[in-house]
């Protein structure tokens, strides 16, 4: 899904006139001269995913799926059968700006779905950048 919204289209506009028709959740994040950073996707079908499964989240990166070569955040959960479907998405451009950007991502995640609550583990690669996005959480969950 996510996948190939990106691949077919890198096209901000089209991304924010998907969002403004209500059938997804885009929060686009910009520095203080307004040059873009980073953004926020979740659509109606990764909304559902995750309200139906909320107990395992899982988060991993990758960078060599896009051409402009930004890290593409995957926000994974597992269904009944044990297998993973997206629940979110987001592409930050450095991740060097990562404390300044966890702050917004928990709290656009708790507004994208109220099953967040529910979330009983969090399972992460261990890279620095999201250690430090699920340290900051302070959530009290289960990381792994």
């Amino acid at each position: 899904m996510i996948c190939s919204h990106l691949l077919a289209k890198f096209d901000l506009s089209n991304l924010m006139s998907t969002a403004k028709t209500g059938s997804a959740i885009v929060e686009v994040f910009v520095n203080a001269g307004n040059v873009l950073q980073g953004f926020f996707f979740q659509d109606k079908s990764m909304k559902q995913v995750y309200s139906a499964y909320p107990k395992l989240l899982c988060m991993d990166a990758t960078y060599k799926l896009l051409k402009l070569r930004f890290p593409l955040y995957v926000i994974l959960v597992e269904d009944g059968n044990g297998i993973s479907e997206v629940a979110a998405a987001f592409l930050w451009l450095e991740e060097t700006e990562f404390e300044k950007f966890n702050r917004t991502l928990r709290i656009t995640i708790k507004l994208a779905s109220l099953a967040s609550e529910e979330t009983g583990s969090v399972l992460r690669k261990q890279t620095a950048v999201l250690q430090k996005l699920v340290s900051a959480r302070d959530c009290g969950k289960n990381l792994m």
